[in-house]
């Protein structure tokens, strides 16, 4: 069983957890930090090997690695099984289509659920600026700047547009000189698994936990699980990324199942990927990234 308790941590000790004061104090910040996480996680099974945690810095470049190498589009295309509250009700819709999913690093997403005889049934893209959704005929596109919800969550969407960008673990952890040092992420370390979690901070400086990556330390190091938190702490988005292996020359292992569940409202996604593609060639001006309302206009 796991359990879950409130805590707060101070920014120095937060600071402390990443180094920017004495070890000790450090090491006094991350046990908070974990003993308020999960706890009870069970032992990785015996006889698998079980590597060594990582240091913060290489755990982070393990996560980061895969997207600086990408150049360019890349595009999966699989089988979709989902279950997703519909964006003009209250009803839930079931799908198993065909997904064709477009991704250009850091931020460009377009995604669709495709029937051979009735085309689209349900569209989410994203360009770092406009977000959009799509998933009823009889009404026009969701679409909306990123700017008009400056903590990134829509409440009108089953899915949010820039969470199913970071399920793919493909967008990177803040680190590093040019990350301001209460970005980083701090690191705990369990039986199975090390996490890198990222914090926010309110307006008094109390922290809360934002996001958490954990990579696996069974027979693999692998990015396997990406968490997202609301400000209560509650789960939003539970990302489960397996059946890793080298996609195509050139290209680093990426997940061939993504499996998303969204336990607020009971919506379920999994994406069972055939092949990964990589177009070096083509990038963020494809058609695909242009919000709804640009193409229609452009259309009249």
């Amino acid at each position: 069983m796991r359990t879950w308790k409130r805590w707060r941590m101070s920014r120095r000790e937060v600071g402390d957890a990443l180094g920017l004061r004495g070890s000790r104090l450090g090491a006094a910040a991350l046990a908070v930090a974990g003993g308020a996480l999960l706890t009870g996680c069970p032992a990785p099974p015996r006889n698998r090997e079980v590597f060594d945690p990582l240091p913060l810095a290489q755990a982070v470049e393990l996560i980061n690695a895969p997207p600086a190498r990408l150049t360019g589009l890349l595009r999966a295309t699989g089988d979709v099984r989902a279950r997703v509250r519909s964006a003009t009700s209250d009803r839930i819709k079931q799908y198993d289509l065909e997904g064709v999913l477009l991704f250009v690093a850091p931020d460009h997403l377009h995604f669709d659920l495709r029937h051979e005889l009735a085309g689209e049934q349900l569209s989410v893209g994203s360009n770092g600026v406009y977000y959009w959704y799509d998933d009823d005929p009889d009404y026009a596109p969701i679409c909306r700047r990123y700017d008009e919800f400056p903590d990134g969550y829509d409440p009108e969407l089953p899915i949010q547009p820039r969470q199913l960008v970071e399920a793919l673990g493909l967008s990177g952890v803040p680190f590093g000189p040019d990350a301001h040092p209460l970005d980083q992420p701090v690191q705990r370390v369990e039986d199975a698994d090390q996490q890198l979690l990222l914090l926010a901070y309110d307006a008094a400086g109390a922290p809360r936990l934002v996001k958490e990556y954990w990579i696996s330390r069974v027979d693999r190091r692998a990015l396997h699980r990406i968490v997202f938190r609301d400000a209560m702490g509650c789960v939003e988005m539970i990302s489960e990324l397996s059946e890793h292996r080298a996609a195509d020359t050139g290209l680093p292992s990426l997940p061939y199942r993504i499996q998303i569940n969204w336990p607020k409202d009971g919506s379920s996604l999994e994406f069972r990927i055939r092949r990964w593609e990589h177009r070096p060639e083509l990038g963020r001006d494809l058609p695909a990234f242009t919000p709804p309302i640009f193409r229609d206009a452009a259309e009249d």
